[in-house]
Formats: structure tokens, C-alpha cells, sequence
């Protein structure tokens, strides 16, 4: 398929960040598989209760977990999503 767009003049590019709002299971499953799959993906996690912040972000290799509203500007701004 990706060749298919090439042809008609559109390129896919590969996401090198992802930002994920919620570390609840399928939050943690798709960062830990995103870690997994891609050593070079920037992965960030914004997840509203503390304690299950801590509790991924020790689980996570190499994904950034930050505290807080995925709603907030201020938290959107820190995992450089606006």
C-alpha cells in the first residue's frame, strides 16, 4: 500500500513520537509494545493518578511517564504535544 501512495506523489512517514493519554492496561501494553517494536520511538505517557504513574514508569524501559491531565495545556506543553 505505502508504495501504491508513493506513486501517486504521497509519502508516509513514520512516527518517531507518540504521546499516550492514559496508562491504564492498554496504555501500558501499547507503550511497553512501542518500546518493544522500535528502540528509536520517543514514547511519553500522561496518566492522571499518581500512584499508577509510578507504578508504569517503573514498569517502562525507556518511555517517559508524566503526571497529570491529558486535558491540561501545561502537561501537553511538557510532553511537546502543542
Amino acid at each position: 500500500m505505502s508504495r501504491v501512495l508513493q506513486i501517486f506523489g504521497h509519502e508516509e512517514t513514520q512516527a518517531r513520537r507518540i504521546i499516550i493519554a492514559g496508562g491504564g492496561n492498554i496504555g501500558y501494553f501499547v507503550a511497553r509494545a512501542a518500546e518493544e517494536r522500535d528502540p528509536n520511538l520517543r514514547i511519553k505517557v500522561i496518566e492522571l493518578s499518581r500512584q499508577r504513574a509510578v507504578e508504569i514508569a517503573e514498569k517502562l524501559n525507556r518511555a517517559v511517564v508524566l503526571h497529570g491531565s491529558a486535558l491540561s495545556e501545561d502537561v501537553l506543553r511538557e510532553a511537546e504535544a502543542l
